[in-house]
């Protein structure tokens, strides 16, 4: 009977030393670099690129043929799109790291002074909308169309 009560002490001394180690292992943070740091962030900015795809899209159908009547879908898709932009200006581009590391500030202040601009075109293109004024908003649209494709030549990692 004592080495009954000896074994299954052993045993469950034993399960709960593996048990310890595997939640010591799950709760102890990543020991990655600064790479994971940045791989976060380029996850997210990757997210929120692909958010404003579909409000890039709605606008751009919209403003083909618009209608007063899409009028407020298209102030709510100007909007989500300036929320997104103020939201993605302070994050790095995944592109970053293939910039060599005495360019890189520069590298992200060009980003960040892209963001505003492109910040600075969307509210004009709310302001057009503001007055219907398809024509002009239509006009500032493909101003926000050319600062969209230049950011992702300089910005957007081949990777993305």
């Amino acid at each position: 009977m004592n080495n009954i009560l000896k074994s299954a002490s052993l045993r469950s001394g034993f399960f709960l030393a593996i048990f310890s180690i595997g939640l010591v292992f799950a709760l102890t943070p990543s020991t990655a670099s600064a790479d994971n740091h940045e791989e976060k962030e380029e996850s997210e900015l990757y997210q929120k690129m692909e958010e404003m795809q579909g409000y890039y899209r709605n606008l751009g159908r919209g403003l083909r043929r618009p209608s007063a009547d899409d009028l407020p879908e298209f102030l709510n898709d100007t909007q989500q799109l300036q929320l997104l932009t103020v939201q993605t200006k302070s994050l790095i581009p995944s592109k970053t790291a293939e910039i060599p590391e005495d360019e890189r500030s520069a590298f992200i202040l060009a980003y960040r002074q892209l963001q505003l601009e492109t910040l600075r075109t969307l509210i004009a293109l709310e302001e057009a909308l503001l007055e219907a004024d398809f024509e002009a908003a239509d006009a500032v649209f493909d101003e926000v169309k050319k600062l969209r494709s230049e950011g992702h030549e300089a910005f957007k990692s081949e990777d993305d």
